[in-house]
């Protein structure tokens, strides 16, 4: 599977949690919803990496930050723990709201650049490629970082050994191919241990 797949389908043949947020993304409708967005889903959830704290994460595409908070705040303000701010995410102007529905946590983060262009979309593709060469033990080991508080990027860069800043190391690993990115996963020195890997790079 490519990701991010063209629809989320794919979560409803997935495990319990995923089974769970495709419930709850189509019965708040929001892909419909912000649909002029070109709303994609990121995350940990779609990788089968996330821990109960996961939240479901869309990723929007708006040259008009502003009127895209006024579409999210007409339609979720009234939303449990709804609260919204505006940033610069690495130097670009950024919108993120929060939400909770069904016990997930829904975040909204929206960019004035296309959807396949910001990080959170380029990391997506880039982690489950390397997750697809690396099988269970290594979508195990993330969740354990995880569980220590460790963020996602970091996660990945820690268990692959990917040193520098993981932001933008994951990202310059999107366009190599599928052997290069072989090759970076046979270079592992075999530790499975998660605590073991994040010694070995902090």
């Amino acid at each position: 599977m490519n990701f991010p797949p063209k629809n989320i389908e794919y979560l409803s043949q997935g495990n319990l949690r995923q089974k769970l947020a495709y419930v709850a993304i189509n019965d708040l409708a929001i892909l419909n919803t912000l649909g002029n967005f070109k709303p994609t889903l990121a995350g940990t959830i779609p990788l089968d990496v996330d821990i109960n704290s996961s939240d479901l994460d869309i990723i929007c595409e708006s040259l008009d930050l502003k009127e895209f908070e006024s579409v999210v705040k007409s339609h979720y303000a009234n939303l449990k723990s709804f609260k919204f701010y505006t940033q610069n995410a690495r130097g670009i102007p950024s919108f993120i709201a929060s939400f909770e529905v069904n016990d997930f946590t829904f975040e909204i983060f929206c960019q004035p650049i296309p959807v396949e262009k910001q990080y959170a979309v380029i990391h997506l593709n880039i982690e489950a490629r390397l997750l697809k060469f690396s099988g269970a033990v290594a979508k195990e080991s993330i969740r354990q970082l995880k569980a220590q508080g460790i963020k996602t990027e970091l996660a990945f860069a820690i268990y692959f050994q990917i040193p520098g800043d993981p932001y933008d190391e994951l990202a310059k690993l999107a366009d190599y191919t599928d052997e290069q990115l072989q090759k970076i996963i046979g270079k592992m020195d075999g530790i499975n241990h998660p605590a073991d890997r994040k010694n070995s790079l902090i």
